[in-house]
């Protein structure tokens, strides 16, 4: 076991995450511990982007300006006064300590890239040919002469920290494996934790009272216990200082631990519900599995009959990965290294979600300063996620109390439809909020006023948002352009593809709604505590409609509508309902409505204590001060009167996340990487997890927690919730058991002799006749063209050998794939980066080149400046090999095995037998 590597390694990591410090303080300033657990994503983000550009011109300078710019962003922030809170730095870095050691641990015992179940040869091969790279971009090692057609930034990242560290790809990719995993498992903690902090104000933990089912919170009605940050930023809930909070409410960490735990740990319904299947009587357990769609094989016949890979594959005709299964299963791929900077625009979305509207030049630099470079940077790592960008951007600006209208130029803002929206929100609250008592006829027609104008507002607010967005990701386009104008490859959008039946989605999902569905529940019960008949009538209305819609739903077979719609709409109007109550004008007239109350409270007393016959509360609760402070403070009243929690930016994240799953049941992407939406599934479903877990973490600690802040406060109910929780995280941990047991405790055909991190030392054990040939061929400097058999395209079925033996995901195109040295033509995924007839003409020019006349030989090995032929067992089995020594300057290079490789051209190439 290299562990001087794992110990470089992590140092490494570790270093550069203290390079991100002051970056991420400066970005972060109000989340806990500044936002040290985002300063590795950032320092990551900094070098791979800055890299990426820099490398256009040398690699070695890109990864030098990276570096650099690191740096010097890091002292300029420090210089500008940024508080960097080292001390509260350390919880992050445990951590990240923690997932990284359990990862090395994994992958200790599994390190082999192997080309089956997944695709370790696409992105072993890409690693090397970064490794072997000049510049930017990379040669593709399964079509020689040609730049990648590929995302490849997390390689780049991987083969940027190798560089740094001087170590080879073998050993590279699994350490760079379980960094990625270490930075998206610390980062979600940092998210979720910043999300639950914002909850943990002075006055919820002082508040001892609980209402009915809903714990009050808010802030003082005379704005005492609100924060503001040294640059006059204000949040709702903000902790005080830079993680004033962590020594005392606890609160935020159980969210992020939690949000860790569903990230990191947890797994799909799938597997608990096969056990519940091996337990249930065999009338029960047909039914159960008919439903749900589950086939009674694996863990539902017995225990020892458990598979790590059927979790995967769910909802028929797709790939439904969570990143435990990604890690365990070992790819180095796109969907996986993009995580933690999808985490990071979250975290960015997040930080413009609390920015009061007042401050407007921070605001603006989130949107056009930190959001578009981490957008170019995952168009790079991972195109998928770049749409997602700007969802969540759309989200943020859409649901923020601040309106996304502040953004623009003053005299756009004027011409705009609800430019004085301070007003309209004023009276927009009355009318939606409803409230209790008898209003005036000119408030009643103020608010009836003010509710005909609410959907023009909402479309402006919506539509501003999109410009705004379209904007974002243009400018994140133009970070990433060198990409977009030679890697990537377009795609066509196809829609209505076949749709998932209810059971399956709530095996993939299930765990996530049984957390956000009571959260809602709570949240909507709350905002009705106080409602007038006017506004319980339009309630029940607004009720039936979404009802009518989910039986609809049922009826047209579109289960994923009514799932996710209900859980889309509710949220997004529980955060407007917030949005308006927030905004300063609404909050500054209920600071002064709750000093009226107080002041009218206290002349009731006095006059009560004066005739006792006549006791009277003013017609308020004897909570009606906090009813003022949850008012001025935005929160929602509950029906004790007491100020439940304000619904938060987790709710933004559901309501992306559920989105996304909604998006693939209606449109997908076409490509050549599986069958209909196979792959879109695939991409997006990874992408709806991070999502989901970081809101879960949030929403779980608020169900579970004790603490003030907790959704469900009264007895009975936390009780409940914290059961749920209970019943969740062991449902969902029962995969990892198995897997992780399964892992460690069975040897594969892969597993080495002794645990080691090399993740090609499989090859002397499984393939020794063509082991060192490879190692040889490994050796060689630059990257030099070579021929070796590409392997059968699905197309070519008639010329592929009956055992399967040269299709994808076989031993195929290992010489290339393990080593970074171009081959003519590799894996037919090439079909769908370059086209079917591209490809087709590169498969018959090798077959030409093994089989053709010297003439037709000779001709096509200098067309592709070909420098080395393998001959292995592939090619003698599907090819009529003819003698290459009869050809001009072509001789044997190398002859091990069952392996000639011969050299084309002068020089050591084609010097010797070895």
């Amino acid at each position: 076991m290299e562990y001087g590597l794992v110990a470089l390694w992590l140092g490494v990591y570790l270093a550069l995450g203290f390079l991100g410090l002051p970056i991420a303080a400066r970005l972060f300033p109000r989340f806990p511990g500044r936002g040290a657990a985002l300063s590795l994503p950032v320092a990551l983000a900094v070098l791979g982007l800055v890299g990426f550009l820099g490398g256009q011109f040398s690699v070695a300078f890109g990864l030098a300006a990276g570096l650099a710019v690191l740096f010097a962003g890091s002292l300029l922030a420090v210089w500008r006064g940024v508080d960097v809170a080292l001390r509260r730095a350390l919880t992050p870095a445990l951590v990240f300590g923690v997932a990284f050691s359990f990862l090395v641990a994994i992958r200790a015992v599994d390190p082999a890239v192997h080309p089956g179940g997944g695709e370790k040869f696409l992105d072993f091969g890409l690693l090397q040919s970064v490794l072997r790279a000049d510049r930017l971009p990379p040669e593709d090692v399964w079509f020689a002469g040609e730049p990648v057609s590929y995302y490849y930034g997390g390689h780049l990242i991987a083969g940027f920290l190798a560089k740094l560290t001087g170590t080879g790809a073998r050993y590279a990719y699994n350490l760079a494996l379980a960094g990625f995993y270490a930075t998206l498992v610390t980062a979600v903690y940092g998210l979720a934790g910043a999300i639950a902090a914002g909850r943990s104000t002075p006055a919820a933990r002082s508040d001892p009272r609980s209402a009915f089912g809903v714990r009050g919170v808010g802030a003082a009605a005379d704005g005492r216990d609100r924060r503001r940050e040294n640059d006059g930023t204000e949040i709702d809930g903000a902790p005080g200082a830079a993680g004033a909070n962590d020594g005392g409410d606890t609160s935020w960490r159980l969210a992020g631990v939690l949000a860790a735990f569903f990230v990191g740990l947890a797994s799909n319904l799938f597997t608990p519900t096969r056990a519940a299947l091996l337990a249930l009587p065999a009338d029960a357990a047909g039914a159960v599995a008919g439903w749900f769609g589950v086939e009674r094989t694996g863990l539902a016949a017995s225990l020892e009959a458990f598979g790590y890979w059927d979790a995967s594959r769910v909802v028929p005709g797709t790939v439904n990965e969570f990143p435990l299964f990604a890690w365990l299963n070992g790819d180095l791929h796109a969907h996986m290294a993009s995580t933690p900077f999808l985490v990071l625009v979250a975290a960015c979305c997040l930080a413009y979600y609390r920015t009061p509207e007042t401050d407007v030049r921070r605001r603006r630099a989130l949107v056009f300063g930190a959001v578009p470079p981490v957008a170019g940077l995952l168009a790079l790592v991972n195109t998928w996620s770049f749409p997602t960008v700007g969802g969540l951007a759309l989200l943020a600006l859409a649901l923020a109390p601040a309106r996304p209208a502040t953004l623009l130029p003053g005299p756009l803002v004027e011409r705009l439809p609800g430019s004085r929206q301070a007003g309209d929100d004023g009276a927009a609250a009355g009318a939606v909020r409803g409230g209790t008592g008898n209003p005036s006829a000119p408030a009643a027609r103020s608010r009836a006023s003010s509710a005909s104008g609410w959907l023009r507002r909402e479309a402006t607010r919506l539509g501003v948002g999109l410009v705004l967005v379209a904007a974002v990701l243009a400018v994140g386009a133009g970070w990433s352009l060198p990409f977009w104008l030679g890697a990537a490859s377009g795609r066509a959008i196809e829609l209505l593809p076949d749709r998932s039946a209810l059971g399956p989605l709530v095996l993939v999902h299930g765990a996530f709604l049984a957390l956000f569905v009571p959260y809602l529940f709570a949240h909507v019960r709350a905002a009705l505590g106080d409602a007038g008949a006017g506004r319980a009538r339009v309630v029940a209305a607004f009720a039936l409609v979404l009802w009518a819609l989910v039986v609809l739903a049922w009826l047209a077979d579109a289960a994923a509508v009514a799932l996710f719609v209900p859980v889309i709409v509710v949220g997004w109007t529980l955060l407007r309902l917030r949005g308006i109550s927030t905004h300063p004008t609404v909050r500054d007239a209920r600071v002064a409505e709750g000093r009226d109350r107080s002041r009218d409270r206290d002349r009731d007393r006095d006059r009560d204590r004066d005739d006792p016959g006549t006791a009277s509360d003013g017609g308020y609760t004897s909570g009606g001060h906090e009813s003022g402070v949850a008012a001025a403070s935005g929160s929602s009243p509950s029906v004790d009167g007491a100020a439940a929690p304000a619904i938060g930016f987790e709710t933004v994240l559901l309501i992306a996340g559920a989105t996304l799953a909604l998006l693939v049941e209606f449109a997908y992407v076409a490509e050549r990487a599986g069958p209909g939406r196979f792959n879109t599934v695939f991409k997006t479903y990874a992408q709806v997890w991070v999502l989901f877990g970081v809101a879960a973490g949030a929403v779980a600690a608020r169900l579970a927690g004790s603490r003030p802040g907790s959704v469900l406060a009264s007895g009975r109910a936390r009780w409940a919730g914290r059961a749920l929780v209970a019943v969740l995280v062991v449902s969902t941990s029962l995969y990892g058991a198995l897997a992780l047991a399964d892992h460690f405790g069975n040897e594969g055909r892969y597993t080495p002799a002794e645990p080691t991190l090399d993740a090609t030392t499989f090859v002397a054990e499984t393939h020794p006749g063509e082991a060192a040939a490879i190692a040889w061929l490994g050796e060689r400097t630059g990257q030099p063209n070579t021929v070796s058999v590409p392997g059968c395209a699905p197309h070519d079925a008639e010329g592929c050998p009956e055992d399967g033996s040269l299709r994808p995901y076989s031993w195929v195109n290992a010489p290339s794939s393990l080593t970074g040295v171009p081959a003519v033509a590799g894996w037919s995924h090439e079909i769908g980066y370059r086209g079917e007839e591209a490809y087709d003409e590169r498969a018959n020019d090798v077959r030409t080149i093994y089989e053709g006349s010297p003439e037709k030989r000779a001709a096509l090995l200098a067309a592709y400046d070909v420098r080395y032929v393998y001959v292995g067992p592939n090619e003698r089995a599907a090819y009529d090999v003819r003698a290459f020594g009869a050809l001009d300057g072509v001789s044997v290079a190398h002859r091990s095995g069952d392996v000639t490789i011969y050299g084309v051209g002068p020089g050591d190439r084609a010097a010797s037998a070895g």
